[in-house]
């Protein structure tokens, strides 16, 4: 049986001036979603926006405290966050996890990979109506899926990249 927790950590390392307190994601920890080994990359992407849609209220807390005044600050608000509290990890060769944002907050210390970061800050952008896009990169071999980052949209269509993962020294 899967129980519904509540995950709040305080955060009194953040030089973030808008989180002070506590931050709430709530939701069901224990959901992860393991893909097949062959898993398409059409496949991927369609689980990862049905589970930041479906998990949107997982964030509302955290959400609103990182929204900005600009769609640029709060992307950078996020970016800062992620990076600070949250520990990058590839997934195990030949394992493709994906993870609810609550349970992206539980494994923080542990570590998520990029989709995990990606389907996180999509549920945060989602939850504040900002547009935004998911991007994949290819690295060595073409059309093989490597990395995925979201970019998030202002009225005016500038881009805001919001790639979190340690290869990435600033945003």
């Amino acid at each position: 049986m899967i129980e519904q927790t509540d995950i709040s950590t305080e955060f009194p390392s953040l030089d973030l001036g808008k989180i002070q307190g506590k931050v709430e994601i709530t939701g069901f920890d224990g959901f992860r979603k393991t893909l097949i080994k062959n898993a398409s990359l059409d496949d991927t992407l369609a689980n990862m926006k049905r589970i930041a849609l479906r998990d949107v209220s997982q964030v509302k807390d955290l959400a609103e405290k990182l929204h900005g005044v600009t769609v640029a600050q709060t992307a950078e608000n996020i970016w800062d966050f992620i990076r600070d509290n949250i520990t990058y990890k590839l997934d195990k060769n030949g394992i493709e996890e994906l993870r609810t944002p609550a349970r992206t907050w539980h494994d923080r210390f542990i570590g998520v990979d990029c989709d995990d970061y990606t389907i996180l800050i999509s549920a945060i952008l989602l939850h504040l109506g900002i547009d935004h896009e998911y991007r994949v990169a290819s690295y060595t071999e073409k059309g093989k899926f490597q990395h995925i980052y979201p970019v998030a949209f202002d009225e005016l269509g500038n881009e805001y990249v919001i790639d979190t993962v340690p290869e990435i020294p600033q945003f």
